[in-house]
Order: C-alpha cells, then structure tokens, then sequence
C-alpha cells in the first residue's frame, strides 16, 4: 500500500515522494480489524484518519490537546507496528529537481513518475527470495491525473523487472474505504518531515516520534535503516544518463526495423509486379504456349 506525499505544481512543496509499507495479505486482513477498532473508540471516533488534517489541526482534529494526538498517533503505530510491515520509499527535492532544464525535467513529466517507477521495483524485487507462486498486489492511493501513464509506466517495468509479472496491476483507491492506505499515508507524511530536518533544519537533531517508529519498523524486519531512496541531483542525473542511453537504443532498432521493413516492401513490390505479369497474360496466348510447348515436346519424344 502507498501513498504520494507533496505535489509538483505546488511550489510551496519542498518534495515530492511515494511511500508505503509492505506486508502479507493475512497481515493486512488482521490490520484493518485492528485499525477501525481503534478509530471507533469513543475518545476518538473518527470515520478515517488523514495525517495532514491530523498534523495542523483541521477538520475533526480542530481542538485536539497535544496529548491526545501523541496518544492517538501512537496507538496507530502500534496497530501499524503490530503486523511487522516493511517501510520503503523514494523522495526528490524540489530544489535539485529545479535545477535541471525544462527539457531534461520533462523526461520524467513529472517527478511522481520516478518514485512510483522506484516503488513498484522495490516492491517486487521482495519477490526474488519468495515461492514462485506467491504475488504482490500493489495498491495506490488514488491520483486521477496520475493513473492512465502510470499504468503505462507500470508495463514498461514489466519488460525491465524479472519480478514484476508477479506483480497485479496497479489499482489506485481512496484511502476512505481502503484503510491501509492510512497507515501508508502516515509513512509518506513522516518520510516528508524527516528528508525537510535533514536538509532545511540540520540543527534540529532529533527524528521525529513517528519516523523513529519508523526505524524500529525496518530494523525489526532486518534493516537497520528505512528503505527510501533518496533522489539527490546526483541520482537524478544519473538516471537521465541512463534514460538517455536506452532511449537511443530504442531509436537504433526503430531504425533499423525501419530499413528491415523497407527492404521488405520492395520485395513485395516485386512480386506484386510479378504477379501482374503474369496475370496479364491473355488465357488464349497462354493455351498457344501450351499446345507449342507439347507439340515441341511431341516430337523430341518421336
């Protein structure tokens, strides 16, 4: 389950970044039971839970005390915590992102693209050390103007990823009616904060409460730190290298079918002239022809 966090035309956004957490479906069935038990209850009775209202205070969340949102925050990660997922994400600065031309931008269209490519690899190279029958479903938060090229995207990684065939298409939800996608938009929020102290608040010290919960996550299921792929200029350059160097491959081989289906229709042209000729041919010259040849061949025998 992931969810987007930031958004490129907004240019207040520092970000734009998918995040999500991985877990077996047995495990999900058991986390959504959990999940909804914990926002029936009386002190908070909500019919969903959205960590951006959450975090400034808006719509159901107006009035809350601190330590009623650090209450209830907690106890949506230990239900979280309570099914050992395993956080992963991808996240590009804006700043970096901007300092590329609007050419070399636009080969991504949009950074979301990049990070949805980087999700939807993570997720499926978990794949490698499962049965051969097991498969992933892969579950978006839903992004109307998204959805159509990434599903495009999604089976051009298909043809790249050894494992991605065992993947299902990507189906994009609302987060209303599939509560996991909650839970991942918590990881994308507290992804955001943790990658906006690191380069804008560098004396800020400390993690925030939610992604250190984060990092316990991950260490419990053996990696001592969150699988997020940070998309530094670096990175993003280099992954336009490589963009670059498929993309003239691609146009190598168009060339070169081109000059193969060229080269095939002359020989077509050929034998439709050919075929004209020959159906050109009055029936009467073609009976003359015959009775010649057979008469000729009469006489040889004689």
């Amino acid at each position: 389950y992931m969810d987007e966090t930031g958004h490129y035309k907004d240019e207040r956004q520092k970000f734009v970044g998918i995040a999500g957490l991985i877990a077996p479906a047995a495990n999900w069935e058991k986390f959504e039971q959990k999940w909804n038990a914990e926002l029936r209850l009386p002190y908070i009775d909500l019919p969903y839970f959205h960590m951006k209202d959450f975090a400034n205070f808006k719509k159901e969340y107006k009035g809350w005390s601190e330590q009623k949102r650090v209450k209830v925050l907690g106890k949506l990660l230990n239900v979280i915590e309570s099914i050992y997922p395993l956080p992963f994400g991808a996240i590009i600065p804006m700043d970096d992102y901007k300092q590329f031309t609007k050419e070399l931008q636009e080969i991504f269209k949009d950074p979301y693209f990049l990070c949805f490519s980087h999700a939807v690899a993570a997720c499926t190279t978990f794949l490698a050390q499962s049965p051969k029958e097991e498969k992933i479903a892969l579950i978006f938060s839903d992004q109307v103007e998204f959805r159509h090229h990434a599903l495009k995207l999604y089976e051009d990684i298909k043809q790249s990823n050894q494992f991605a065939w065992r993947s299902t298409p990507p189906v994009f939800r609302d987060m209303r009616d599939f509560v996991a996608l909650q839970a991942a938009d918590i990881i994308a929020y507290e992804m955001y904060k943790e990658f906006d102290r690191r380069l804008y608040r560098p004396t800020e010290k400390d993690s925030r409460f939610g992604f250190k919960r984060i990092v316990k996550m991950s260490e419990r299921n053996g990696y001592p730190k969150p699988m997020i792929r940070f998309f530094s200029k670096h990175f993003l350059a280099e992954h336009i290298r490589i963009f670059e160097e498929t993309e003239k491959r691609i146009e190598q081989n168009k060339m070169k079918k081109k000059i193969e289906m060229k080269n095939d229709g002359k020989d077509l042209e050929r034998f439709q002239r050919l075929l004209k000729t020959v159906v050109s041919v009055p029936k009467d010259e073609i009976r003359k022809r015959e009775d010649r040849e057979n008469r000729q061949k009469k006489k040889k025998d004689g």
